[in-house]
């Protein structure tokens, strides 16, 4: 199921399934922001990352010596949502464990996600709830993807990224989906980033501790900005398919893909973060849209 809310400045859709944002628009003009998931590149928009982010290796991680199997990224991206609440500016969605989720995830939680406007920018919050009787591990992660570039006349090369503050920082690198342990400078002193399709030639781009709250999307040619507030994230992706694709992904995890050559226990994985039981983890990020 869709469900559309508004305001004066922007409009969004969001389907049930995922709990996935779906379009951003203004509504003045109509112009989309989100990438609308061509399956010739990436089919999806903006998922939800959870119970983990990225990958394990052969996909299949430990818990308590039992052997689960996982997908990349997790299998909340493809789950049906209850919607609870709905205004004209504001969802509320829920999702619960069962037993299909057991299989691959040994855990019992609520899931619940909500969607606000305030004047041009969407803020999209997670909350998770164990109802586990031991301690919950899980990483969480967003996914959105933008148009890049938003018209015919431009190209990716005219747009670049910028960062609230200058920021001195690595890049990890990874192949096949895990970290290589492989890092370098990506940022000496600097707070822009030029996009390209050479600058994904080796994946996703993958950072960890940066000073900054946010990110803008921006291009030489118009005034036209996304700006992503990741504050309390602690890591940060940036990707492109690399070879080649008219979006690119800004992507605020709280966990990070495993690294090569080992089946992990869960609890030993870079990032992870847990819960007691019946306890509670949030956490949100914001798009907005000028």
């Amino acid at each position: 199921m869709i469900s559309k809310i508004f305001n004066a400045d922007i409009a969004v859709e969001v389907n049930s399934i995922g709990a996935e944002l779906i379009s951003l628009k203004t509504r003045k003009e109509g112009l989309e922001f989100l990438w609308q998931g061509d399956p010739k590149y990436w089919k999806r928009r903006a998922p939800l990352l959870f119970p983990i982010v990225g990958i394990f290796e052969k996909d299949r991680y430990m818990y308590k010596g039992r052997e689960y199997e996982i997908e990349l990224h997790g299998f909340i991206k493809d789950c049906t949502f209850e919607l609870l609440e709905s205004n004209e500016t504001s969802l509320l969605y829920k999702f619960l464990a069962n037993e299909a989720t057991f299989v691959k995830y040994p855990f019992e939680f609520d899931l619940y996600v909500s969607y606000q406007l305030a004047d041009s920018r969407v803020k999209i919050q997670r909350k998770i709830v164990s109802r586990s009787n031991e301690r919950m591990w899980f990483s969480i992660g967003e996914h959105p993807g933008f148009r890049c570039p938003l018209f015919e006349n431009e190209t990716m090369e005219d747009y670049y990224l910028a960062f609230e503050k200058r920021e001195h920082i690595n890049r990890r690198f990874v192949e096949d989906g895990l970290q290589t342990g492989r890092q370098e400078l990506f940022m000496g002193n600097e707070n822009t980033v030029s996009l390209s399709a050479k600058l994904f030639e080796n994946r996703v781009v993958i950072m960890k501790g940066l000073e900054s709250n946010y990110v803008e999307l921006k291009n030489t040619k118009n005034s036209r900005t996304v700006k992503v507030n990741f504050s309390g994230y602690p890591y940060l992706g940036i990707w492109s398919p690399e070879t080649g694709a008219p979006f690119v992904c800004i992507e605020p995890w709280c966990g990070i893909t495993s690294s090569k050559n080992r089946v992990e226990d869960i609890r030993d994985r870079e990032g992870i973060l847990s819960v007691a039981p019946n306890g509670l983890f949030e956490c949100g990020y914001s798009i907005e849209v000028k």
